[in-house]
């Protein structure tokens, strides 16, 4: 059985200390790109050499893998976690199993990893086991026999589980003793997306701590942050639709962000219309003169803009997503006035929300959300996707 991640071992490598790995290379801080040359170069020269150089920097790491924490103070979105982990490292008594679960990308992996190292234990003693590939009972026999082998370096072991619900019926009821009765220097830590398919003897036998999905505004700024870190300027209503398709996933935004950077001009920015290019989104003026359709009773515009829609092949999930975060926003202006649209559209889309929002009663911008909602939830089994939409624009200009 072999174990991905930190440290790699088969049952063969327990009649000898592993030697010890190279410590992973710090991420290095941003410098701002400058050219040294002794003949002047034209500005598309440059602009050319910089968009060069900008690509093979950000080709070389992933920017989810540059700026993963490293340090609890690093984690963002997770205070219930951190202080529980906290107190078990100042008083010296973690507990033998953890459980942590929560959607994609938030950062499970990471803290069980700064959870491991802050306990005192050398990454050759560290283990980070794929459950989704060693999901056998032959696979929980191998680990079990490491188990009890000592560490090399520290006074604990800490085994890492991915994607722990993988597990077989069998490999569970394998590891079952170990878990409930590990050796006193070895520390379990599983991990999961889908905690329902975890059985219940093993979840009684760990730490539970349930890890967020963090905020839209987080994200956001985290999403502002790494751009800005690589010399690059995002408009705030860029970084809100990152943060947006992201559903969650600080991984994803981060990826999503190295692919709008990457298209970034010579001077570092990026306009809102390439964002929605390259992302596959919808244009906000589209999106706006479907609302504007639905909210009027205007049924041949609405089907019109759906048609440009259809035909730019965007995600037609990703477009509702975006219509009822408009008009909320319109219907939560309606409510109170001072709510800051500009922090996160430009002018053009918050002109076009203070019309709508002083158009149309509250009740009627709520009614249009949860018409829009169910939408949603018709149209992954339409045979036409624009079909629940229209079916909506249709209801309200009956109304």
């Amino acid at each position: 059985m072999k174990f991905s991640g930190i440290h790699n071992m088969n049952t063969q490598d327990l009649q000898q200390p592993q030697p010890q790995p190279q410590m992973p290379r710090q991420a290095q801080p941003h410098q701002s790109y400058q050219f040294y040359q002794q003949q002047p170069k034209s500005p598309v020269e440059e602009a050319r050499e910089l968009f060069s150089q900008r690509s093979q920097n950000m080709a070389g790491r992933a920017l989810y893998q540059k700026y993963r924490p490293s340090t609890f103070d690093e984690i963002v979105e997770q205070p219930q976690a951190v202080t529980v982990l906290k107190k078990a490292i100042e008083s010296g008594t973690p507990a033998h199993a953890y459980l942590f679960t929560g959607p994609h990308g938030i950062g499970k992996t990471s803290i069980a990893r700064i959870f491991a190292r802050s306990l005192r234990c050398k990454d050759i003693d560290i283990f980070e086991i794929d459950a989704a590939s060693h999901t056998g009972v032959e696979n929980m026999r191998d680990l079990t026999m490491s188990v009890y082998t000592r560490p090399v370096e520290s006074v604990l072991k800490v085994y890492i589980l991915d994607e722990v619900h993988m597990l077989s019926k069998a490999a569970f009821n394998a590891f079952l003793k170990t878990l409930e009765e590990p050796p006193a220097h070895a520390i379990f830590i599983l991990v999961t997306t889908e905690i329902e398919k975890v059985p219940g003897t093993v979840i009684s036998r760990c730490m539970l701590l349930h890890l967020r999905q963090p905020s839209l505004t987080v994200l956001q700024q985290v999403v502002e942050s790494v751009a800005k870190k690589e010399g690059c300027r995002l408009k705030e209503q860029s970084a809100a639709l990152i943060a947006l398709m992201a559903e969650g996933s600080f991984r994803d935004a981060l990826t999503l962000t190295q692919k709008v950077l990457s298209v970034a001009d010579a001077g570092g920015d990026v306009s809102h219309d390439m964002v929605e290019k390259v992302l596959g989104a919808p244009h906000h003026r589209v999106v706006n003169k479907y609302l504007e359709a639905l909210t009027s009773s205007n049924f041949l515009e609405g089907v019109t803009a759906l048609k440009e829609v259809r035909e730019s092949k965007v995600s037609m999930d990703l477009f509702v997503k975006l219509c009822i975060q408009k008009v909320r926003t319109a219907a939560l202006l309606s409510v109170d006035d001072k709510t800051n649209v500009a922090e996160e559209y430009n002018e053009e889309d918050e002109q076009f929300i203070k019309d709508i929002s002083s158009k149309n009663e509250v009740a009627d911008l709520f009614g249009v959300i949860k018409g829009l909602t169910d939408a949603t939830n018709d149209i992954p089994t339409a045979h036409i996707k624009t079909l629940p939409l229209e079916f909506l624009l249709l209801k309200n200009e009956k109304k």
